[in-house]
């Protein structure tokens, strides 16, 4: 009985120090999506909805257009709670830029649309909110809310 309830603890320990060390997700993916065709009056869009909580001086969002025609433009936008935006425009084949959207606590939106093309696009986003210092804020604040 001893033998039992001391390996049980032992388990248990070692449990909550592998739980404790595990590491954290510091940022909100990279998720993986997918743009579907447009024509010259649609243009696909996805929407994620990001709710940063207190301590939050920015939100974030950058796009990679792996394999796009070079003419393909993907653009992603930080919409803050306020209604301000930032959009920053990858193309394929190069280093994306980050849209970066000051702000505090709340619900942001990010969009990520392309030009209007009759081909569909894969894409690769990274978000999340930001403290003054620059560090991104731990865990998943992120959610699809929209995806053509």
């Amino acid at each position: 009985m001893k033998a039992t309830l001391r390996k049980s603890v032992n388990m248990f320990a070692v449990a909550l120090a592998v739980s404790v060390s595990a590491p954290v997700s510091i940022a909100d993916g990279p998720f993986a999506g997918t743009l579907g065709a447009g024509n010259a009056a649609f243009a696909p869009t996805d929407v994620y909805r990001l709710t940063c909580p207190g301590g939050t001086a920015s939100a974030r969002a950058r796009v990679t257009n792996p394999d796009g025609n070079p003419v393909d433009e993907i653009t992603v936008e930080v919409i803050a709670p306020t209604g301000l935006v930032r959009s920053a425009i990858s193309l394929e084949g190069v280093a994306p830029p980050t849209a970066v959207r000051t702000g505090a606590a709340g619900r942001y939106l990010v969009t990520v649309h392309k030009d209007a093309t009759l081909i569909a696009a894969r894409y690769s986003i990274v978000l999340d909110c930001h403290t003054a210092a620059g560090a991104a804020i731990a865990g998943n604040q992120s959610v699809s809310i929209q995806n053509q």
